[in-house]
């Protein structure tokens, strides 16, 4: 998928690094729906339309509220040892999905991000690792391999999402919003 729109994949995640690196709290939620309803249109056929970055900002409330939410359950796993961070991590991987593709508020697309991969949590917990790895990879290859490796991550976590849960032909936001 990254390899078919490989330039306009590079040009999101530079847009994403610069938008959410202005003010990571704040930015980091949007831009994460921003980049999922990008490639959910991917998915659905439609051309990827880099205007579409700001997309998520129609989320921002909640998408803000998950982020600091998730970034403190988080954190506070892995103050308990590392491994329960990365768990609890796994657990809310399909909230910000949640959020565009079902319009659910930040709580409920939790909760249902958490009953959705709670059965399947160390397979899933594997999967984090490996994106982890994936990211630290581009990270040391001088920045510019992040370029790379974090659509290639979220394209990952997309299709994990539209094979656990689906992806409609047309997002019920997308509609809502038309």
């Amino acid at each position: 998928m990254v390899k078919s729109d490989f330039w306009n994949f590079v040009l999101i995640s530079l847009l994403f690094y610069l938008i959410s690196g202005a003010c990571t709290w704040i930015l980091m939620g949007p831009m994460m729906c921003s980049f999922y309803y990008i490639i959910f249109q991917k998915m659905r056929g439609k051309k990827i339309d880099i205007g579409d970055i700001a997309k998520g900002f129609s989320f921002f409330l909640p998408a803000l509220l998950a982020n600091l939410v998730i970034s403190i359950f988080t954190l506070a796993g892995i103050i308990c040892c590392i491994i329960p961070g990365l768990v609890i991590s796994a657990m809310y991987s399909f909230v910000y999905p949640l959020m565009i593709e079902r319009n659910l508020a930040f709580w409920d697309a939790m909760e249902e991000s958490r009953k959705i991969i709670w059965p399947h949590i160390w397979g899933f917990f594997l999967f984090e690792i490996v994106g982890i790895l994936i990211l630290i990879a581009g990270y040391l290859v001088c920045f510019v391999g992040i370029l790379v490796a974090l659509p290639i991550c979220f394209c990952a976590y997309a299709c994990a999402y539209r094979d656990w849960v689906g992806l409609p032909i047309q997002s019920p936001s997308a509609t809502s919003s038309s």
